[in-house]
């Protein structure tokens, strides 16, 4: 077989196998996205300001399950000692004739709140530049909650746990 031959069964090979490698990179990148869209989700979102900069906190759950939220969903933000912070929106949803709402509370760390005991754990109440969230979402089903965190217009952190218990996390304020 002489060598043009070679090459030209080659490149047919190749060009077989092209709609196959298409397909598997569409599949492996469009996956995550069109699960995401399948599955709905509710979600409220109350906004602080913080030294003149944005934090977005969105609370999300299953839209089906609304009705079964008990209360208003406690948020409490505690933000570093020196820090101005003010609550700028609190949020309020109305699906399937329910209404939820957030109540949103801030405090520099190390001082008390009014949602709870004041965590105790090593590393917290120190001003270590961060902001430590607490979400509660009283249920009488039982789900998985997310929290999705955004400082400054970017996104920073998604962190999740059941209803019916404390869903925290901390961002970083640079």
């Amino acid at each position: 077989m002489d060598i043009s031959k070679k090459r030209s069964r080659s490149f047919w090979v190749k060009l077989a196998a092209l709609p196959a490698a298409i397909t598997l990179l569409m599949v492996s990148v469009l996956s995550p996205a069109m699960a995401s869209a399948w599955y709905d989700w509710d979600g409220m979102d109350p906004v602080i300001d913080i030294n003149g900069k944005k934090l977005s906190i969105t609370v999300f759950w299953p839209p089906s399950l609304t009705c079964e939220i008990k209360k208003d969903i406690q948020v409490k933000v505690e933000v570093p000692k020196r820090s101005k912070a003010r609550l700028l929106n609190e949020s309020s949803l109305t699906a399937n004739g329910c209404t939820v709402t957030t109540q949103t509370v801030i405090s520099n760390q190390g001082e008390s709140d009014d949602i709870g005991d004041r965590d105790e754990r090593k590393g917290r109440g120190k001003d270590r530049g961060t902001a430590d969230i607490t979400v509660r979402l009283r249920s009488s089903a039982q789900f998985t909650v997310y929290v999705d965190v955004v400082w400054n217009g970017g996104p920073v952190q998604t962190f999740s746990g059941p209803a019916n218990s404390k869903v925290e996390g901390s961002v970083k304020l640079n």
